[in-house]
């Protein structure tokens, strides 16, 4: 927008012009029509995209304007969502597409989308204990703790590309387990899994301190203080959920055992002698984490006292 054009909506507008908020109110209005429009829903979901991600600035996700726009689109952009076939001639670069086409395995909502683009004014808004309590498929905790975009750069901010740990520590008072079952094993021990795969393909000195901070919630939360070794060795499956596939299982990587070595070094034999199947004791998981994590190993195995 030049100069001129500004100065001008400044002065029919008898004070500031807030442009964006003009262009996303725009881009609402043809949302909401186009979603009405059967050959233009692949359309529509590209535009919400982009809604999405304006909203989802770090400049507007906690504001008021964010959650009442978010809140204008949700009824069409569910409606959109649950009727989403995959054709490979609309294959999308969009963002939001990991979202939609995950989102009847996953059973999501237009709040789940809020926690993966992190719209924290809406959360703040809609986000309830018994929605926590209630919702089938993928649970929410597990949205928190494993991100929509973990290999997206900070710097684009597009969507979380880490775990919300204000968003946890709410989810968590309000009821949310640690231990609910998912896919092949628990919350936690999917979680488990995710930081030490991080841990062994890369990652950031910061991120690493806000995944070992989640660590600390969830064993406060009462997470289980012994996971059986099948849970420690699954395949948790990045590529249904994460926009770009955290990595891709090389040829060493072909059985459970051998996945079992990657993330669980020096760990051979069960640790937790007190289950009948082979159970791994935490505080010993934990252990193969002192490398990168140091004495905050410590703290958090005092943690599980």
């Amino acid at each position: 927008m030049t100069p001129e054009i500004q100065a001008l909506l400044h002065e029919q507008s008898h004070g500031p012009f807030d442009a964006q908020m003009y262009l996303l109110n725009a881009r609402i209005c043809q949302f909401i029509a186009m979603a009405k429009v059967k050959d233009c829903h692949h359309e529509a979901i590209e535009l919400a995209s982009n809604i999405v991600s304006s909203l989802a600035r770090p400049s507007n996700r906690d504001s008021k304007e964010s959650a009442y726009m978010a809140s204008l689109i949700r009824t069409s952009f569910e409606g959109l969502a649950m009727m989403h076939v995959y054709r490979a001639e609309d294959s999308s670069a969009s963002y939001i597409m990991s979202s939609v086409e995950s989102w009847a395995f996953e059973q999501s909502s237009f709040l789940t989308l809020s926690i993966d683009f992190g719209l924290r004014s809406y959360l703040r808004g809609h986000l309830t204990s018994q929605y926590i309590r209630d919702k089938e498929g993928r649970p929410v905790l597990d949205y928190i703790l494993r991100p929509r975009f973990p290999s997206m750069r900070e710097h684009m901010n597009i969507g979380n590309s880490e775990p919300d740990l204000g968003l946890l520590r709410t989810v968590l008072t309000m009821g949310a387990d640690p231990n609910e079952l998912y896919q092949a094993g628990s919350v936690w021990a999917l979680y488990l899994c995710l930081f030490a795969d991080l841990l062994t393909h890369g990652l950031e000195k910061k991120q690493i301190s806000v995944y070992a901070a989640a660590l600390g919630f969830m064993i406060k939360a009462g997470a289980s203080t012994s996971i059986p070794r099948s849970w420690l060795s699954a395949r948790v499956a990045y590529d249904a959920y994460s926009y770009i596939p955290l990595f891709q299982e090389n040829s060493k990587v072909v059985n459970k055992n051998n996945r079992f070595a990657i993330r669980w070094p020096d760990i051979e034999e069960a640790t937790d002698l007190t289950q009948e199947a082979p159970y791994y004791a935490v505080r010993d998981l934990l252990e193969c984490f002192r490398p990168r994590l140091g004495t905050q190993v410590d703290w958090l195995k005092g943690l599980l006292h």
